[in-house]
């Protein structure tokens, strides 16, 4: 399962998908760039040992998955 985007709602399809047996895929860099292009680290909410943590932004994700 791939969710873009996070907030409220993400825990709760995640929670379904992971009793529907899915993969939870995270493409997070943990942390994000600002205005100057500084990088800022924040740690990652509660993913679960079995989930895959890509550390990739979103655009990175997506050119990827183009390949």
């Amino acid at each position: 399962m791939l969710v873009v985007g996070s907030h409220a709602d993400r825990r709760k399809v995640q929670r379904q998908a992971r009793e529907k047996g899915l993969k939870i895929i995270y493409a997070d860099p943990e942390g994000f760039f600002d205005k100057n292009k500084v990088f800022t680290p924040y740690p990652m909410e509660a993913p679960k040992d079995e989930d895959l943590v890509l550390q990739i932004t979103a655009e990175q994700f997506t050119n990827l998955w183009n390949r």
